[in-house]
């Protein structure tokens, strides 16, 4: 799950080794993380005792708790944070539920937001299981989501001591991009470009913009999609001369599958292979996931591959359902060198009074208006001084 984890978890620690050694003397100094503490902190926790085997690390903010598991032996990372939250479940008054899940290739690192619930009050934070020599070490952090923008950086320094030295991936060197802020042709917002993209349309906070190299960003896209039966009526309908979607309401990647190949109106196109997915809380009964796949446009020799990161989400309806897109897209050989390029410029998603409004992530209005569309990066707390309560959602 390489491609999710570079566009969310490397947000988290701005790209530099989990373990920065350069600081480390200097919190170790202050007792920020070397030694575990039998005191909670206030705030999040409480009365909150750790699960039996876990310990709990100071930390330098005034609330929230860093909890650390040493586990033995295991060879996967996703089953060492699932047994994880199975011991968690027994200190919270519910399981904790995770909103977003990311991992190596490897299986050796896998992270996850996630929130419950302690004393009627709801605790949000994040997990980490990582391989080491033997087994796998795993760290539990949260805190309240008012007080999270505050402690969530001490903890996450706190938590970087108990993990094994590994650096995340740094995004490959490329020329410098000269960004400029372009108003979308329709009034209805703006968003951060590079100085050669061009916007070949927008609608109410939608957009499309492509790159000269063939990258391309779609976002904010949304529209119905009939149900088979209901198609069927609708193309005995006279006049019916409008091309409508049409697939059966399923889970997010399938109905991607189903209809992505409907949304080549120039020229054929296919998904070719599902790389990774990772789901993500949707409103209104809906569902959505992070999608990374591969896909072809055209035929025979005129073929071009791409790779596409997306937000997809559908929502259900009667008759019909709705879907929401948000993708990014590069030549496949280009993707992971444009990748950080092409999340800048989803993070600057246009924002526009007159189509959705951003309160705590939650979904404003009915549907036909947009979603506060949440990008992975804007995910993150601390990236843009957003809140986790922002979320993925």
């Amino acid at each position: 799950m390489a491609v999710i984890l570079i566009a969310v978890g490397l947000v988290i620690f701005k790209g530099k080794p989990y373990r920065d050694k350069s600081h480390e003397d200097e919190n170790a100094a202050q007792g920020r993380w070397s030694a575990a503490s039998d005191t909670p902190n206030h705030g999040a926790a409480g009365a909150l005792t750790p699960p039996q085997g876990f310990r709990r690390m100071r930390h330098g903010a005034g609330s929230g708790e860093v909890w650390v598991w040493d586990q033995g032996g295991g060879d996967s990372s996703r089953r060492a944070l699932l047994e994880t939250v199975n011991r968690l479940s027994g200190v919270f008054q519910e399981r904790p539920v995770l909103h977003a899940i990311i991992g190596d290739a490897g299986d050796r690192e896998t992270r996850a937001l996630f929130s419950a619930r302690h004393d009627g009050r709801e605790v949000r934070g994040l997990l980490v299981a990582a391989g080491k020599e033997r087994g796998f070490v795993s760290v539990c952090l949260f805190d309240t989501p008012a007080d999270l923008p505050a402690s969530f950086q001490p903890m996450v320094q706190a938590a970087a001591g108990q993990l094994p030295a590994m650096t995340m991936p740094e995004p490959p060197r490329s020329r410098p991009i000269a960004w400029q802020r372009v108003a979308l042709p329709d009034g209805s917002g703006s968003m951060l470009l590079p100085s050669d993209w061009s916007i070949v349309g927008a609608s109410k906070g939608m957009v499309d913009a492509v790159g000269p190299d063939g990258s391309m960003v779609s976002l904010g896209i949304h529209g119905p999609v009939l149900t088979p039966e209901m198609g069927q009526v609708y193309s005995q309908m006279p006049g019916a001369t409008v091309r409508m979607p049409v697939a059966p309401y399923t889970d997010p990647v399938t109905a991607l599958q189903n209809l992505f190949p409907q949304f080549g109106y120039q020229a054929p196109q296919r998904i070719l292979r599902l790389i990774e997915s990772a789901p993500t809380p949707w409103p209104h009964g809906g569902q959505a996931a992070f999608i990374h796949f591969d896909w072809q446009q055209g035929q025979g020799s005129q073929a071009r591959n791409h790779t596409s990161l997306a937000l997809f989400g559908v929502m259900p309806g009667y008759g019909q359902w709705t879907f929401y897109l948000s993708i990014v897209s590069a030549p496949s050989q280009l993707f992971s060198q444009n990748l950080p390029m092409l999340m800048e410029i989803w993070k600057s998603r246009p924002r526009s009074p007159g189509t959705y409004e951003q309160s705590g992530g939650r979904y404003a209005g009915d549907r036909q208006h947009h979603a506060a569309d949440p990008c992975p990066a804007a995910a993150i707390p601390g990236s843009d001084g957003s809140q986790l309560d922002r979320g993925i959602s």
